[in-house]
């Protein structure tokens, strides 16, 4: 199952149940971020789910914290009110998530395509001034995709329930997002800005 993860460049969380306890494996674009059985985490916790017996299992795609780990989910979609959409480009980047992020603001659609947090391709309704503007915008919507994964055939499933570590509600987003404002962006790369849009692949996108 985590091999089967890491090729659908899932991101979310590996929920377990088995007689000898409870896990949880957190995925980045396949990536493995954390592992917890029981109180047992990182190698120790994998090699107990490895022999655990009589497992059940649920995917729950979801999005990091902008502050890091998934104690505290990010919500698919909101506004922009509180975080304008050149700081969620820079969220894709600093959690190299391979998803699509749709900004929609007045009668601008831009839809940017991100594979490990690289920005790979840009749809938009708008030309080069459209686009500088909305990238700063206040008012508008936003909507991440991520890759579709589902447990292979025949897996054993988990009835859906809260995870195992997310015992907090989840913060205002601004305070997700200050640190995330605050964080230098990865190494060798310049924070996101529209210029880093004009670089990559565009194609307009008809109005709707």
């Amino acid at each position: 199952l985590v091999a089967h993860c890491q090729s659908g460049r899932f991101t979310g969380i590996l929920r377990m149940r088995a007689r000898e306890g409870l896990g949880e494996v957190w995925f980045l674009s396949g990536l493995t971020d954390e592992i917890h059985f029981g109180v047992s985490t990182a190698d120790e916790a994998m090699d107990r789910m490895r022999k655990a017996t009589e497992a059940t299992y649920e995917l729950a795609p979801r999005l990091p914290d902008p502050a890091g780990g998934f104690k505290r989910r990010f919500p698919t979609k909101g506004s922009i009110a509180t975080a304008t959409p050149v700081t969620l480009m820079r969220y894709c980047e600093r959690y190299a998530l391979t998803c699509t992020l749709a900004v929609e603001s007045g009668d601008v659609l831009v839809e940017a395509t991100y594979e490990l947090g690289e920005l790979v391709s840009v749809e938009t309704t708008a030309d080069d001034d459209g686009i500088t503007a909305m990238l700063e915008a206040r008012e508008g919507t936003y909507e991440f995709t991520l890759p579709r994964v589902e447990l292979p055939a025949g897996t054993a499933v988990l009835p859906p329930a809260p995870s195992l570590m997310e015992s907090m509600p989840p913060p205002p987003e601004s305070l997700g997002f200050r640190a995330l404002l605050e964080a230098k962006p990865p190494a060798g790369r310049p924070a996101s800005n529209e210029a880093e849009v004009a670089a990559v692949p565009r194609a307009p996108r008809p109005a709707t």
